[in-house]
């Protein structure tokens, strides 16, 4: 758990380590093993969770790093953005963006421990996952632009085509396949929408990025089995 400390002053207590923990204090707790947090008046805090196997940290290195966190010059960065999340967890829950949210703020985590313990063995990989994270995160961002291609991709990240193959390669991402996926989804959450009724199919497969109707229209059915005018209908129809 990544948590970040509320009003008041509290003691943490795990395993020997001892800490003090002011208003917007960060703290990594290993939730595998027994800890004790003591507030001498009310007191509360706020976490991000996260398994370890997603995490890709071995379990001694955040033990090692939880008292550690201040030294790193990414604390500052991490404490912004988990209070961000914080404050407006109810808005973000929300949005289409949550999943790219919270692999991100995975990636942070996990940054902030390698740059915490100066973990030379995962410094390399955790590069290489927060790029990909960016990259995926811009992508998802531009999915409806028609331009969204490998080579603009590449060069808004300073990258090689070759890199960005390389990394995409690496993490099994065929960068076609999962655009296509993407827009196709897009396309289909709006075809269902009570408030997109009036715009055309062929709209809204443009909005999407597919220029082509009868293309999209083989996709689509390729994806979900039914023709994107039966869906629609299908979605309109009350249970």
């Amino acid at each position: 758990a990544l948590a970040m400390h509320g009003p008041g002053v509290a003691q943490y207590d795990k395993g020997g380590h001892q800490q003090v923990l002011q208003s917007g204090d960060l703290m990594i707790n290993d939730l595998t093993s027994p800890y004790d947090v003591n507030w001498p008046d009310d007191g509360g805090s706020s976490a991000f969770n996260v398994t370890y196997d997603l995490l890709g940290v071995p379990v001694d290195l955040a033990r090692r790093a939880a008292p550690l966190l201040h030294t790193s010059p990414l604390y500052g960065l991490v404490q912004h953005h988990l209070g961000t999340v914080i404050r407006q967890a109810p808005v973000l829950a929300g949005d289409p963006g949550s999943s790219a949210l919270a692999a991100a703020t995975v990636e942070l985590l996990r940054a902030l421990i390698v740059s915490a313990t100066a973990d030379d063995r995962l410094a390399r990989s955790v590069r290489a996952d927060t790029q990909l994270t960016q990259i995926m995160a811009y992508a998802r961002q531009h999915l409806t632009d028609p331009d969204l291609t490998p080579e603009r991709l590449a060069a808004v990240h300073n990258l090689s085509l070759r890199s960005l193959y390389l990394l995409l390669h690496n993490a099994g991402i065929s960068l076609e396949q999962w655009i296509i996926t993407q827009r196709l989804e897009g396309a289909r959450r709006d075809l269902a929408a009570a408030g997109k009724r009036h715009r055309t199919i062929a709209a809204i497969a443009r909005t999407w990025g597919f220029t082509d109707p009868s293309y999209f229209t083989r996709r689509f059915r390729h994806a979900y089995g039914v023709l994107p005018k039966d869906f629609r209908q299908a979605a309109r129809s009350p249970d």
